[in-house]
């Protein structure tokens, strides 16, 4: 079973979370920005996410600016809402969250999906942009748990 996708990404300014999530309808979902799992700095060098939370729309807006990130956890949900931090994949798989986005030592992405169509959209635009692609299964998935900074 496809659980999601990891990989490398390059330490750089530059619209990185676009580009991660570029083949997939990012305006779709509500994004929720675990603020206390967060360090990214916009090119300024002023926090990038002010919010906890964001439309489709916003979001959109958002990570088509240049920035850098240390570490960030995202969660996507379809509805808006108030939702928990999600600390574990079967926190995840019974909760009303779509994706999960983990990104931590400025290069490793992981990122886990209900839907087997976004893993295998996400691996695609991964592997023509990024390094060390491959998909996160039963079999290869080594995280524990989904906190950045535990």
């Amino acid at each position: 079973m496809i659980k999601g996708v990891t990989f490398l990404i390059p330490q750089a300014t530059t619209d990185m979370l676009r580009q991660i999530l570029e083949n997939i309808n990012v305006e779709g979902y509500f994004w929720r920005n675990i603020v206390e799992q967060d360090e990214v700095w916009n090119a300024s060098g002023e926090r990038y996410l002010d919010e906890e939370s964001y439309d489709g729309k916003a979001f959109k807006e958002l990570i088509q600016q240049d920035h850098y990130i240390i570490f960030i956890k995202l969660q996507a949900y379809f509805a808006e809402g108030d939702y928990d931090n999600i600390s574990y994949y079967e926190d995840f798989v019974l909760s009303d969250c779509q994706i999960v986005v983990l990104i931590f030592d400025n290069i490793n992405v992981h990122i886990y999906t209900k839907d087997e169509g976004v893993a295998k959209s996400l691996y695609e635009n991964a592997v023509q942009r990024f390094e060390e692609v491959e998909y996160l299964t039963d079999t290869y998935d080594t995280r524990t748990g989904f906190d950045i900074l535990s």
